[in-house]
């Protein structure tokens, strides 16, 4: 998966903040899918695999935390880096921890820099390099 062609969920349910950083993704090349509750956003979760998941502390039916313990549990996005937002001071000693923290109100920089960080983890994570070992083991073979 190209980086710059990667969908990112966005779970936000204040339209104007989600509309933004769709926007900022969008003209940094990513694909933005947007989720308005965390029931929404755990469902699109599981059945898009995102590069990222960029979620609101603060959310209808599930809260980020909640969302965050649910997808840690399940083997289809344990390994799908997870950025916490909030507009407040957040409590950065609850468990599991997300990959990184964005403060609400936002810059473009900021946003796209942690996308940028995060992003190549997921492609090194062995849980989603299940056809790498034959590759590897073919290649190592010739030498």
């Amino acid at each position: 998966m190209n980086e710059k062609t990667s969908t990112i969920l966005v779970i936000e349910d204040h339209e104007d903040v989600a509309a933004l950083a769709a926007y900022f993704l969008r003209r940094a090349n990513y694909q933005p899918v947007v989720a308005r509750d965390g029931l929404e956003g755990l469902r699109l979760a599981r059945t898009l695999s995102p590069a990222l998941i960029l979620c609101d502390a603060c959310l209808p039916s599930l809260n980020g935390s909640e969302l965050l313990v649910l997808l840690r549990a399940d083997p289809a996005t344990a390994r799908v880096p997870f950025v916490l937002m909030s507009g407040y001071e957040i409590a950065r000693c609850s468990s599991p921890m997300p990959d990184a923290f964005l403060g609400k109100p936002f810059r473009s920089e900021d946003l796209l820099a942690l996308v940028r960080a995060h992003i190549p983890r997921l492609r090194c994570a062995p849980s989603r390099q299940s056809n790498a070992a034959p590759v590897l083991e073919t290649a190592l073979s010739q030498f």
